[in-house]
This record gives C-alpha cells, structure tokens and sequence, in this order.
C-alpha cells in the first residue's frame, strides 16, 4: 500500500502538528505502508526534518516547488500565492506518481484531490455551502474527539464516514532519563510540577497561568517547570510570576528539542494541564502532551473537561480538577506529594493506558483498518 501524506506546511520547530505529521508517517511506515510526505519546499526550515524529530528514516519526504515570497507580515495575496502553488506542484507529481492513499490534514486539499482521506483536529465556527461541499469531497474523515465527530454528522456528514483516533505517543522516546541532566533553579529537595508545550493556543492560554497562581498557596520548597513557548508568551507569564512574587519559584526553559523532551518530563515529579473551560478546550482538543505525560510514568493532574474525559478518568489514570480553581489544582499537588502509594497508582495506569491505545502505531492501524472498510 503506497500513501501519499500531503501536508501543506513547513516542518517547523517547536509546532504541535509538525510532530503530529512526522510520527504518523513512522507510524503508517510501521504498519506496512510505504509512505511519501509531500511538502512545500520552502526556505523558512533548513533542517533535516528526521535528524531534528529524531525518527528513522522509514519513509519518504518530497520537497515540491512553491511561490515563498514571505517577508515580514505579508498581505493574504502572497500566503494563497504560495499555498495553491504548492497544491498545483502536489496535482501534478500525485498525477505521474502512482498512491493507493491520499492523505492529508488540510481541508482544501479536498478541491485538489477529491477522494482524499481528510484528518480534522477542529470544526469551522460557521459551516458554509463550501465547507459542507468540501466534506463531501473526502472519502473518509479521521477526527480527535466524538464531539467533533458529532458535529460532522449533525452537518449531514454520514456518521459511517467518520472514524475517532485520538493523538496519540511514541514510548521510545520517553524510556530513558538522564540522572546527570541539570536545571539551573531546581534541586533534589524540590517537589517539581511541570508544564510541557506551546502556552496559548489561537491567542489563548493553556492553564499556565493556573499553574503559576498555584505556587503562592504551596509551600516554599514547591516549583514550577515550564518546557516551551514562543518568547512573548514566556515574557507574558515571567512578568505575571514577578506580579505574583513567585518568579524565583517558576523556571521557563524556552522551546527546546523535540528529542529533549524526556530528560525535562524526568525532572518533574507531577504533570499539570490546567487548561481553562472554553468551547475549543471543552470538545475540540487532544493534547498531544497529555499522550506524553502518561508516557513518563508520571502522574498527571489535569482539569476536568469533556474533551479530556475521553482519555481521563479521574481517580484511575489521573486527577481532575474543576477549570479555573486554582485552589483545587494546588491541594492536588499536595495530595500526589504526600500521598506517593495514589501517585504510583494513576502514574501506572495512565502508562498502561497509554501503552495499550495510545500509540501513534495502534492509531495508524485503527485508521488503515477503518481506510479499507466500504
């Protein structure tokens, strides 16, 4: 089986669905499949996409020509310059290039390639004539959450179109953590909570600030680690530490390798997603640090939303806490602290679960599994 993954973006450092992108690959490549991702070639990353993510070269990446005459905040001209340029170079190499699958993220590549399996991580605020023509021209559509899936089929999309795979981890990568590997501000007496990932998503936040304000009702010896995020994100919430008196308590790292991820997770004694309750956070997400974070064999503490309910359950592989209590998310830091016997216990479940539905691999079987169904 020959797939085609076209994804018109660049393999940039640090965004979520690059990795996303770049892990499926393997994965399909691990499940039989001879995979080609075609990309634009563009000047914006210069670097192997394989050496930076660290994934073996199990597949193949095509560069296409495309109009890139981005300079500084272009107008919308040269942005669909270059995004349907690259779709022409796509039509033309899928035409003299034989694939049993058609692969892809982007909702317009359904007008270029129609029959294309489309992969959808969200839903249009507003559905238009266009958008409902442009989900009938898929042949399948691969979803997060059932509560994307549920407004797919209440649009007229058939519900037997419609398969739900959520993100899903590599355990290779979170196997091994280095004893020697140093922070500067943490120490063996600190009590660590972390935060791993981008922190605003569409201009909003992600629960650092939760995070943040957690740290005035815990005791000294208690920090907070936050892996990633673009530097005003990072300046945002520094002057919000500083705001708060915390700022000695708080350690940003800034965005950091992907393959580096682990030796950060192995400094961090608990894992913390206080994301807020909001329509996008409620029903759309499926975090792919919350895959990582049960992949650490830590214990995760995340807030009680129906969105992480579908992977989460309170008590069992997790704690959830209400959205915007910042009361409730600092005494169930406490609580895994002093209580190592129920920390161990939700820590071994959530690697369990992980392991055993979780896996970019056993998604890209469920997702050919579901390709072949008529």
């Amino acid at each position: 089986m020959k797939i085609a993954y076209i994804a018109n973006v660049s393999l940039a450092e640090g965004w979520a669905h690059s990795v996303q992108i770049m892990n499926m690959c393997k994965a399909f490549s691990e499940v039989g499949a001879e995979v080609t991702l075609i990309v634009p070639n563009r000047s914006l990353f210069k670097k192997d996409p394989f050496e930076h993510y660290k994934i073996p070269k199990t597949f193949f990446i095509k560069k296409l020509p495309c109009t890139d005459i981005f300079v500084g905040n272009p107008h919308p001209f040269f942005y669909w310059l270059r995004f349907i340029s690259f779709y022409i170079s796509a039509r033309f190499y899928v035409w003299f290039n034989h694939f049993d699958i058609l692969y892809s993220r982007d909702l317009y590549s359904t007008l270029f390639f129609p029959g294309i399996i489309l992969e959808q991580h969200s839903f249009p605020k507003e559905v238009s004539s266009q958008h409902k023509f442009m989900f009938s021209l898929a042949k399948k559509l691969i979803v997060l959450t059932s509560f994307i899936k549920d407004r797919f089929v209440a649009v007229g999309v058939p519900v037997g179109k419609i398969i739900v795979a959520s993100d899903g981890v590599d355990l290779d990568k979170f196997k091994n953590y280095s004893n020697h590997f140093e922070i500067k501000g943490l120490s063996e007496k600190d009590f660590v909570y972390g935060y791993i990932g981008t922190l605003k998503t569409m201009g909003m936040g992600k629960g650092v600030a939760d995070g943040l304000r957690a740290l005035t009702l815990l005791p000294s010896n208690y920090k907070f680690l936050v892996v990633g995020g673009e530097k005003s994100d990072i300046e945002y919430y520094k002057n919000m530490s500083l705001e708060s008196g915390v700022s000695d308590r708080v350690i940003f790292t800034g965005q950091v390798s992907y393959s580096d991820i682990s030796k950060y997770a192995g400094k961090c004694d608990v894992f913390v997603a206080p994301f807020p309750e909001n329509k996008h956070y409620n029903f759309y997400m499926s975090p792919l640090k919350i895959f990582e974070y049960m992949a650490s064999k830590r214990p995760i503490i995340a807030t009680d939303l129906p969105s992480l309910r579908e992977i989460l359950t309170d008590g069992e592989n997790s704690l959830l806490v209400p959205p915007n209590d910042v009361r409730a998310l600092a005494e169930a830091i406490v609580k895994l602290k002093e209580n190592p016997e129920i920390s161990n216990k939700i820590a071994d479940k959530a690697y369990w679960d992980v392991s055993e539905k979780y896996t970019w691999k056993i998604r890209a079987e469920k997702i050919i599994s579901f390709i072949k169904t008529v």
